[in-house]
């Protein structure tokens, strides 16, 4: 038989009991931690479904800033002044005296020619033309004694006549042998072939023992003096670009600077692309650097009347993924060292954001990014208005048309 507890034990049995029982009575409620990406998943009993809590850093107002609207423009830098080196001989090369890369000034020989087939050319056009001269000669004493026959009566008028025709024609032979000569000269003389013009020889097709033709381009010279690239912009800026027109650039992976200069606008806008071609002169040194031509450049046109936008963080908004590419509305933010470079210009430009309406209800909008600003990571967008409230905080879906109670 088992004996009762003792009265002291009893009692510390007792208290660890009750004690037992209190805290599982006050620990009703599982401990749970709110995700805080999801501020739509918990809400305080105190609100309804048709609400939802945000805090005062989970929106913001959007502030307006004017930009340039402007047009992406891509090209490869090109000497705007070439000229062809040409042979007017039919000649064997006998001496290269340039080549690639070889800075020239004008009248510098640049290749020579043999030209004994020359000299013996101008050898047989002396001959002719002496010839030619003889015959003249001849002519002209014949005319001269059958005139004074004819004044005699011993000679008829005819024959007379025909002395002096023949004494003409002889005369012109001999000029026609002496141009004949000149020609065959400055023939010989092209055996020494010089630069038309001062540059850098860009190209070279001509080597020792090579027979050239006539008209045969050997060399090109480039003038390196200035250079120019191509670029196409919408249809829709023609009237609104000018001669003369600054356009910043950059080129290859330099993150230097550069401007070039608008100094040509195609007459007419392609019927096939709606493009315009415009003509960018670029001095080759700038900001201690020499450009080459070759390089790539990547710059902006500015064109229309300023507008305004208005700037939202970059966090706020949801980017479309099969938005069109950044440059097709013709407002690419290439304004600042921080708007999209290049290598942006396959990003969406159009995405979503969450606005608080007047009623203070959710709703999502749709914008157009003009420009990003990873320093600051803003966008500038169009599409929403100066003062609208926009959410920067994470929603769902479901969230639309929910009431904000800001705590």
């Amino acid at each position: 038989m088992a004996l009762p507890p003792r009265p002291h034990a009893f009692v510390r049995w007792l208290f660890v009991l009750m004690a037992s029982y209190g805290l599982t009575a006050c620990d009703k409620t599982p401990s749970t931690t709110p995700d805080k990406n999801k501020v739509s998943a918990s809400q305080p009993a105190s609100l309804s479904a048709d609400e939802l809590a945000l805090v005062d850093s989970d929106v913001i107002t959007a502030k307006a800033e004017r930009y340039q609207p402007n047009v992406l423009v891509t090209g490869t830098l090109q000497a705007n002044q070439r000229t062809a080196v040409q042979s007017t001989v039919n000649a064997q090369v006998i001496r290269v005296l340039a080549d690639v890369g070889q800075a020239v000034r004008q009248g510098d020989a640049l290749i020579q020619l043999d030209n004994r087939n020359s000299q013996d050319q101008v050898a047989q056009a002396r001959a002719d033309l002496a010839a030619a001269q003889a015959q003249a000669r001849v002519s002209t004493s014949l005319a001269q004694k059958n005139k004074r026959l004819f004044e005699q009566g011993f000679v008829s008028q005819i024959e007379y006549e025909r002395s002096l025709a023949e004494a003409t024609a002889q005369q012109e032979a001999v000029k026609a042998r002496q141009a004949q000569l000149n020609s065959v000269q400055r023939l010989s003389q092209d055996t020494i072939i010089t630069a038309p013009s001062a540059g850098v020889v860009g190209s070279r097709s001509v080597n020792v023992g090579q027979v050239v033709a006539p008209n045969q381009p050997l060399m090109e010279i480039i003038d390196t003096s200035q250079l120019e690239f191509a670029a196409n912009v919408p249809s829709e800026a023609q009237d609104q670009l000018q001669i003369g027109q600054s356009v910043p650039f950059t080129v290859g992976n330099n993150p230097t600077n550069f401007v070039g200069q608008i100094s040509r606008i195609a007459p007419q806008v392609d019927p096939v692309t709606r493009q315009l071609t415009i003509f960018v002169k670029v001095n080759p040194v700038q900001n201690g650097t020499s450009l080459k031509a070759g390089q790539f450049a990547t710059g902006h046109v500015d064109y229309g009347q300023i507008q305004v936008g208005v700037l939202v963080p970059m966090s706020a908004v949801s980017l479309s993924p099969n938005a069109p590419a950044s440059q097709t509305s013709g407002s690419l933010g290439l304004t600042d060292k921080t708007a999209t470079t290049a290598s942006d210009n396959a990003a969406p430009n159009t995405g979503m954001v969450w606005v608080v309406g007047k009623d203070k209800r959710l709703s999502q909008q749709s914008v157009h990014i003009i420009r990003r600003d990873d320093a600051n990571s803003q966008y500038l967008v169009e599409g929403i208005e100066q003062g609208t409230v926009v959410v920067v905080a994470r929603l769902n879906s479901n969230d639309t048309g929910k009431k904000v109670v800001l705590k």
